[in-house]
């Protein structure tokens, strides 16, 4: 399933960089693509129970999720 998170809290390519590092070490995620211009990470999750998880892990990062939007 394709996911795509809106972000709040990214500035920088450092706030990037430690989003991309986090999500890329996730073993349920796949073509990760973290945009610091749209404050988006879109990828393919493969286990759906995981996204809470997910943003479970960016709000403890001191970033907040203010948006998920499913697609296929």
């Amino acid at each position: 399933m394709l996911i795509t998170l809106n972000i709040e809290g990214m500035h920088c390519t450092g706030c990037q960089n430690r989003i991309q590092n986090a999500l890329s070490n996730q073993p349920t995620i796949k073509n990760l693509q973290v945009s610091l211009e749209n404050h988006q990470a879109t990828f393919e999750l493969t286990d759906e129970g995981s996204l809470d998880s997910i943003v479970e892990l960016l709000t403890d990062l001191g970033f907040t999720v203010t948006d998920i939007q499913k697609g296929s």
